[in-house]
């Protein structure tokens, strides 16, 4: 990598000396460049289901020879950047092939940022510090959590506006492979999150996701935070619950948001859905309970009305290990605020409607005489 230069246009802001931060080096050596201290190897990162079918492989990638091969496989299908199919260069939406384009474009984009915001006190201080950082990451004495790696220096560094432009069907076409792999259903669902519209996330969990797997937890995480700032969305959760089977987490975490609506018919019509997850079952008769009439709900739950009261304090121990679940995939697993609304999704294009041709009716023949 070259030296510090902001890139992109980007100028420094003026700070004063009192803030601005003089950077001592700690790790590197500043006669040699970060990448240049450690040995290199060619390696394929490949990952199987059960069968030992491969579903996900890519040939001569480099990565630091002291790396294991999981922490290979992890960062190879994980967080580089592109596709294949494109080949390897990320600046024409070709993959990345080196983690030295992994690391370098997040160390080179937090750097110049802080070039951009006057952080540093000098040009120097600024080359340390992103040499010490490109330092530690490379040596595996420090990560980042998955959302830096998978978005940041995309646009910095690759000119990448919207990441939404990553094809959805190759990653639901790989769902299909690696329904018995729990790791790569994971990886998978995580990119999915990303990319795929809450529609789809409903149609994965349908078709591809067992809702007791870690991917199950994840989409349903993505699917109940998305619901909670678009109304008219929310009778893709009532969906959903057709697919929470046994005692799983994702059917608990789902119950709470349609619980967390306070609407009594979306309870009254999950209620009926999710007869076979006990849990998720409890909280909505309780939700349902709570603002039904005593006539209907006594139609509704039958003899097990009369006992409904006694159900409160196991349905509030459901929603509140649901909640701190959910608040955990959201923040550390998909990097978002639960707080903050996320961004709207792209309004879905329909394609042009063709008319079907129409069929000529064979014209009937008057009888001979």
């Amino acid at each position: 990598p070259a030296p510090v230069v902001p890139a992109r246009g980007m100028k420094p802001v003026a700070r004063s000396a009192r803030k601005s931060l003089k950077v001592e080096r700690v790790f590197s050596d500043a006669k040699v460049k970060p990448f240049d201290q450690i040995e290199w190897e060619r390696r394929t990162a490949e990952i199987t289901d059960d069968s030992g079918k491969s579903i996900f492989k890519q040939e001569s990638i480099e990565v630091p020879k002291s790396w294991s091969p999981l922490a290979t496989k992890i960062a190879v299908s994980k967080y580089f950047y592109g596709d294949i199919a494109h080949g390897t260069d990320p600046h024409k939406g070709g993959r990345e092939n080196s983690v030295k384009q992994l690391v370098h474009r997040v160390t080179r984009t937090i750097t110049d940022c802080g070039i951009k915001d006057g952080y540093f006190a000098d040009a120097k201080s600024a080359q340390v510090f992103y040499d010490d950082l490109t330092w530690l990451c490379v040596n595996q004495y420090g990560a980042f959590n998955s959302p830096v790696w998978f978005n940041v220096g995309l646009y910095h560094e690759y000119g990448v506006a919207n990441r939404k432009d990553v094809g959805v069907e190759p990653m639901v076409r790989g769902l299909s492979f690696c329904k018995n792999n729990a790791k790569a259903s994971a990886i998978l669902a995580l990119e999915l999150t990303r990319v795929a519209d809450i529609n789809a996330v409903v149609v994965i969990l349908e078709k591809y996701i067992s809702d007791g797997s870690d991917a199950g937890e994840i989409l349903v995480v993505k699917l109940v935070h998305r619901t909670k700032f678009a109304k008219s969305r929310e009778p893709l959760l009532i969906k959903a619950c057709r697919f929470m089977r046994g005692n799983s987490m994702a059917g608990k975490i789902l119950a709470m948001g349609i619980y967390e609506m306070g609407d009594v018919e979306k309870c009254v019509q999950a209620y009926g859905r999710l007869a076979g997850h006990p849990a998720a079952h409890k909280v909505m008769a309780w939700g349902a309970f709570k603002k039904l009439s005593a006539l209907k709900a006594m139609s509704l739950f039958g003899k097990a009305y009369f006992s409904m009261s006694s159900q409160q304090a196991e349905v509030e121990a459901i929603l509140k290990e649901a909640r701190q679940r959910y608040e955990w995939i959201l923040q550390e697993v998909l990097g978002e605020d639960p707080s903050v609304t996320p961004e709207p999704e792209p309004p879905k294009t329909e394609p042009p409607k063709t008319e079907a041709p129409k069929k000529e009716t064979p014209k009937k023949e008057a009888p001979k005489k």
